[in-house]
């Protein structure tokens, strides 16, 4: 297995992060990867970064690029990792990672459980793990603040998870992010 790991200067607007992930997809391709794997929210932006609230967020705008980039795991035969964020009928939204597979489908989702300050207010937090095997590995994933809970690797572990996609966004950098 072969994993890209791709960084961009994430934004609030979904147009230019998309732009971002078509070119690293592209690149990862080319380069034989057969996963790549993005940042937390890397489709979306980190919500409490750039938007007071998601009231009148456009879902279905999300949901056309999020199949959009399924259509490019398809294309160019590659696994994707992508952070995003997902709408939950009757509860407030969950940060998300969607597992795509080559075949351009999203076999897995995660959903961030351990949210952290302000992500409280916007979004209700997962209550499962998400295992799903790549090349033959058994692979679990987690998000951002997760790495300060032990108990959640372990219960990989103890489900023989052999490869973790832990994905980042550093809402925190008051610098700018250069490519």
């Amino acid at each position: 297995i072969r994993i890209a790991a791709a960084q961009f200067p994430v934004s609030g607007s979904i147009t230019k992060n998309v732009r971002y992930i078509q070119n690293q997809i592209e690149k990862a391709a080319k380069q034989n990867a057969t996963v790549v794997q993005f940042p937390e929210t890397a489709l979306t932006g980190y919500t409490p970064k750039y938007f007071d609230t998601l009231k009148e967020y456009d879902w279905d705008n999300l949901e056309h690029y999020k199949r959009h980039i399924c259509g490019l795991a398809a294309s160019f035969g590659i696994w994707v990792i992508l952070g995003s964020m997902r709408r939950v009928y009757g509860k407030l939204p969950k940060i998300s990672m969607y597992i795509i597979s080559d075949g351009g489908d999203v076999i897995g989702i995660y959903d961030k459980r351990r949210l952290y300050g302000k992500e409280k207010e916007m979004f209700s937090p997962g209550s499962e793990p998400c295992i799903v095997e790549i090349n033959g590995y058994k692979c679990g994933f987690l998000i951002c603040y997760e790495n300060c809970f032990p108990e959640l690797y372990d219960e990989y572990r103890h489900m023989g998870v052999e490869l973790i996609f832990h994905s980042f966004y550093n809402a925190a950098n008051r610098n700018a992010t250069s490519i």
